[in-house]
């Protein structure tokens, strides 16, 4: 399936997901997290399930699942590829890709247009992790918004890490 928007659309598109076990209407369970990825065609590409201003990016009522789309979702031309992954405890479901045809706009004036594609990273109920790591790193804090939410972490060896705390008796 796919779905043409334009592109520099801000806060204002859903994608409804109408989820289906054999036929019948599978219901969301609750207690469940749902993250949404994406790729763009400029091989930027992002996981959330937060948006900018801090809400959650989806909710799920019976069988509907609907997410938001951020605005770095809609900021290259072309395909993007996105899908969710609904986990519970140890269960991960993942839905079947959707194309967003993301084409140039007619009024290119809109002035709350972000024009620079960018990776969008950006969850609160899934750890954020580095796309490499090795044995004895611990994850580092390495960017956040402007409301202290990390937004970016990274691998650090221990070594480096570590603080010398001196503590002088009087």
């Amino acid at each position: 399936p796919w779905v043409k928007i334009p592109r520099g659309d801000v806060n204002t598109r859903r994608i409804r997901f109408l989820l289906t076990a054999n036929r019948m209407p599978w219901n969301v369970p609750e207690d469940v997290v749902v993250l949404i990825c994406f790729s763009k065609p400029d091989g930027t590409e992002g996981e959330y399930d937060t948006m900018p201003d801090g809400t959650s990016a989806w909710e799920a009522e019976g069988n509907v699942l609907t997410i938001d789309l951020p605005p770095q979702v809609l900021t290259a031309v072309g395909p993007v590829m996105l899908y969710t992954s609904i986990r519970k405890d140890e269960q991960v479901l993942n839905t079947f890709g959707v194309e967003i045809r993301v084409c140039a706009p007619n009024d290119d004036d809109n002035e709350n247009r972000i024009d620079r594609s960018e990776d969008y990273f950006y969850t609160t109920r899934v750890m954020l992790s580095p796309n490499t790591a090795q044995v004895n790193q611990y994850l580092s804090v390495e960017e956040t918004d402007s409301l202290g939410r990390v937004t970016k972490v990274k691998a650090v060896d221990a070594a480096k890490g570590i603080v010398a705390i001196s503590i002088e008796e009087e």
